[in-house]
C-alpha cells in the first residue's frame, strides 16, 4: 500500500466515528439540524437522537459524490423528518438511521 493510501485510510479511520463529521459535496444543501455538542449537555441522561446518512449525489455534469452526514436531536420525530428529507435530496440514498444515544457524565 503507497504512502497516499496509508494516509487516506488513517484518515478516515479517525473521522467516521465522530458524530457532526461531515461529507457535503458542492452544491447540495442540507436541512438544517442541531448542535450536537449543545443537545447532549442539555438532555444529560435522558439522551437525545442522532441521525447517520450515506449515499452520493449526482451534480449538474453527472459526477457522483458521496455523502457522509450526521445530525442530532432532541426527540425522534425531528429525526425521522431530517432523514426524509436528506433522502429526497441525495441522489442515491445509501445507509441511513435514527436511533437514541445517551451522553456519557
Amino acid at each position: 500500500m503507497n504512502t497516499f493510501a496509508r494516509a487516506f485510510a488513517a484518515l478516515a479511520i479517525v473521522m467516521l466515528p465522530s458524530a457532526g463529521a461531515a461529507f457535503v459535496p458542492p452544491g447540495m444543501q442540507l436541512p438544517p439540524s442541531g448542535d450536537c455538542k449543545q443537545i447532549a449537555a442539555a438532555r444529560g441522561a435522558t439522551g437525545f437522537w442522532l441521525a447517520r446518512f450515506s449515499g452520493s449525489y449526482d451534480d449538474l455534469f453527472d459526477h457522483r459524490w458521496p455523502v457522509e452526514v450526521s445530525a442530532c436531536f432532541e426527540t425522534e420525530y425531528p429525526c425521522r423528518r431530517w432523514i426524509n428529507q436528506v433522502q429526497t435530496i441525495a441522489s442515491h440514498p445509501g445507509a441511513m438511521s435514527c436511533r437514541k444515544v445517551f451522553s456519557k457524565q
